[in-house]
């Protein structure tokens, strides 16, 4: 909720500033509100590949996401096409000064230029792909993406991710 976030990123600032424990509290708060809004939302399929990845190679749950979100996204706008995902590469290329169409390209290039590292420098090997996105389709955070997808489509994202 608005509240919440605005709770968060007051107690952020406050962290920053100084060792704060009742800010401490408030982040612990937002973050357990974060989740129990993320368990109940259906994740979708970065999170859905996170989860096997992050089983398999003990990568960081956080840089798999980031090095997943961008194909991710680039693969449910082509299988999903429509208003809601045409907004999202309409915002999403304002915010990295792209066009829309090249909106997950760029997301990608900053991600990049940010160092995060692919998914191979994180442990996740091509002959993996696979298995990895056989055990994915069963994960409840794959049932929440937009639409469904196939092992091929998810191969292709494991792929663009491993850069």
């Amino acid at each position: 909720t608005r509240p919440a976030i605005a709770r968060g990123l007051r107690a952020l600032m406050r962290l920053m500033e100084a060792d704060d424990p009742a800010a401490r509290d408030d982040m612990a708060f937002v973050s357990l509100c974060g989740g129990m809004a993320l368990a109940n939302s259906g994740l979708g399929v970065v999170h859905g590949l996170a989860g096997v990845i992050g089983g398999t190679t003990g990568a960081a749950h956080g840089a798999i996401c980031g090095a997943l979100l961008a194909p991710s996204l680039a693969m449910n706008m082509d299988r999903a096409p429509g208003q809601r995902m045409s907004d999202i590469a309409r915002i999403l290329g304002e915010v990295l000064g792209s066009d829309p169409t090249g909106a997950c390209d760029a997301l990608a290039r900053w991600a990049q230029e940010a160092g995060l590292p692919g998914l191979r420098a994180q442990g996740l090997s091509a002959d993996a792909f696979h298995t990895t996105a056989l055990a994915s389709q069963e994960s409840s955070s794959m049932k929440g993406n937009p639409v469904p997808l196939s092992v091929e489509d998810l191969c292709t994202v494991l792929a663009a991710a491993s850069r």
